[in-house]
């Protein structure tokens, strides 16, 4: 249970550089003064194992829901307790209602490789997947003063355009590369099946890939990278810039090349999302692994107890204070941190070496989600003038260089798959929020409310990591001896797949911890 803490002194900066504190603490009925040491904690020996769970997304569930999964090999008399310390019960899954509708706000997309999220869906979620069944078929890219059209209703016509505008080898190549990361990176499917559990991130992607390009990958940025693969320049500018854009928000340029071939990938057939919304992935892994729901601590430090302090249920006898912003703690076994910790400003104590989080990683990219029910003017990016309202293609990609407000315009489908009522919803992304003058420009007509809301929905998300391409910056997945970390993984490139296997590399971490 939270235990009431009493600071007698704390000097703390945001920066995280020092921090020095001097605590006296209440725990139950035992007392447990500063350089005293407790006679014992809650936690005693016999008691049920208990993790925290910092961070509620798909990485957090994952890892809850693999390590219940794992906790079948131990006796029945050994109990686990899984409890979410966390003010984000989905993560960066979530939905946003708009006219009585709800539409993905966060992460949309699962290609049909997934292997955990695919499996997610139907155990966890109780859903089934759900195709994109809306819209013309159009697709596109604004260029200079005129309009290139991706696809079109005739797929004989398109490849043939596209082909005659990038090169029928860059077209070939691109699909070779992707189809062979693909292919390299299913291997740790089979690694994590036989229990494999890696402390770093470099040594997981050895693992997946020995020939060491996978690493490499992290290393260049993703137009160095398919140069050297002769990919010619024109389809880095639109092509591969059009998936880095709409899924990074960088240009090829400056994102490194494992994010753009993942933002690739996701260009691909057979995408698909959660039928009701990809956040019951979460809440679904949530309740599977037998925890119950978030609550709602937003967390301020982690201290590490050593003997005789820990005296746990876990084989070794160290534990974990966590403290939240409002002054309550309690006392783990074992922790999982999945949420970022450049964005949590985590402080943590008696750890060594301490996470290096301001020198380790760069920013975080922030984008701009806005959500408009109306219908598009064409002529605002230079498209034919029967081409606005419900004629307006599915996506609108703009170029880099340009002097339009906005990155992509996309259609959105509910997450139900019902048909929108009215006015079609649309996605617009931006690296600044979207002004009403830009909105103007952008919409022929915007309804202006429904059920009292306004007429558009606006979202500042940090996203995704900036893929600058410098050196390793790559916190360890292993914090501490019983505490694991997911979201170093989105240095190498974020989705939902890639925290669900961080998820289960964390819970793999931990079980052997407790269990050694």
């Amino acid at each position: 249970m939270w235990t009431e803490v009493q600071v007698v002194m704390s000097v703390s900066n945001r920066a995280g550089s020092s921090m020095s504190s001097l605590l006296a603490f209440a725990v139950g009925l035992t007392s447990c003064a500063v350089f005293v040491n407790c006679q014992q904690n809650e936690n005693a020996v016999g008691a049920a194992v208990r993790i925290g769970v910092i961070g509620g997304g798909v990485g957090g569930s994952s890892a809850a829901y693999w390590l219940r999964q794992l906790w079948k090999n131990q006796p029945a008399s050994r109990e686990l307790n899984i409890t979410f310390l966390t003010d984000a019960s989905t993560g960066r899954t979530a939905e946003v209602d708009i006219g009585g509708q709800l539409f993905e706000e966060g992460g949309s997309v699962i290609h049909p490789k997934n292997l955990y999220m695919k499996q997610f869906v139907e155990i966890a979620a109780k859903s089934s997947e759900l195709t994109d069944g809306e819209g013309n078929g159009y697709s596109g890219i604004v260029v200079d003063d005129s309009f290139f059209f991706f696809t079109t209703n005739h797929k004989i016509g398109d490849d043939a355009r596209m082909a005659e505008r990038y090169g029928p080898l860059s077209l070939l190549r691109i699909q070779e590369i992707v189809d062979s990361m693909l292919k390299r990176f299913e291997h740790v499917y089979n690694l994590q099946q036989n229990g494999e559990a890696f402390k770093t991130v470099p040594e997981m992607l050895n693992a997946m890939d020995p020939t060491g390009d996978f690493l490499n990958l992290t290393r260049q940025s993703a137009a160095d990278y398919l140069k050297s693969r002769d990919i010619s320049q024109i389809a880095i500018e639109e092509l591969v810039a059009t998936a880095t854009r709409i899924n990074y928000n960088q240009d090829p340029e400056n994102i490194t090349a494992f994010p753009a071939l993942v933002a690739l990938a996701g260009s691909q057939a057979g995408l698909f999302s959660v039928k009701g919304g990809n956040s019951l992935v979460a809440k679904g892994l949530r309740a599977e692994s037998g925890a119950g729901p978030p609550t709602g601590v937003h967390v301020k430090t982690i201290e590490k107890l050593l003997p005789p302090a820990a005296d746990t249920a876990s084989v070794s006898s160290v534990a974990y204070r966590v403290t939240s912003v409002d002054g309550v703690a309690d006392t783990f076994d074992a922790l999982v941190l999945a949420a970022p910790l450049q964005l949590a400003n985590i402080q943590f104590i008696n750890f060594s070496p301490t996470p290096d989080v301001p020198n380790c990683c760069q920013r975080y990219q922030s984008v701009f989600a806005t959500f408009v029910k109306g219908s598009p003017r064409g002529s605002y990016v230079h498209l034919p003038v029967n081409m606005s309202g419900l004629n307006y293609p599915d996506l609108v990609v703009t170029r880099t260089g340009t002097d339009m407000k906005f990155i992509c315009v996309g259609r959105e489908s509910t997450v139900t798959g019902d048909l929108v009522s009215g006015a079609p919803v649309w996605k617009i992304f931006s690296h600044e929020q979207v002004s009403n003058r830009t909105l103007m420009e952008v919409f022929e007509s915007v309804e202006s409310v429904w059920h009292g809301k306004a007429a558009y929905v606006s979202k500042d998300w940090h996203a995704y990591p900036h893929y600058g391409g410098g050196p390793d910056g790559f916190l360890p997945f292993q914090l501490d001896d019983a505490v694991a970390y997911t979201s170093t993984m989105e240095w190498v490139a974020s989705a939902m797949e890639m925290s669900a296997i961080s998820g289960r590399n964390a819970a793999l971490l931990v079980y052997k911890a407790l269990t050694a």
